[in-house]
């Protein structure tokens, strides 16, 4: 239900930690943390599947709502 996420957004990280595969990070965002309604997008992906989604919904203060769905 977002739409496109910006590209010029785009983050890409990755972790090697203590699990047997790698984790690799996909992150979008559609303004700073410091505007109302910013959203923040990350995608977790191992194994080459996606894990778990987080979406963080700024508030303008500081503040955040976070939702986080992880795949079936």
């Amino acid at each position: 239900g977002l739409g496109a996420l910006p590209l010029s957004t785009l983050e890409i990280r990755s972790e090697v930690g203590y699990d047997p595969q790698p984790w690799l990070y996909v992150v979008f965002r559609t303004g700073p943390r410091t505007v109302k309604g910013s959203v923040e997008v990350h995608i977790a992906i191992q194994g080459g599947k996606v894990v778990q989604a987080t979406l963080d919904t700024f508030d303008g203060k500081g503040g955040s709502k976070v939702e986080t769905r992880k795949a079936p």
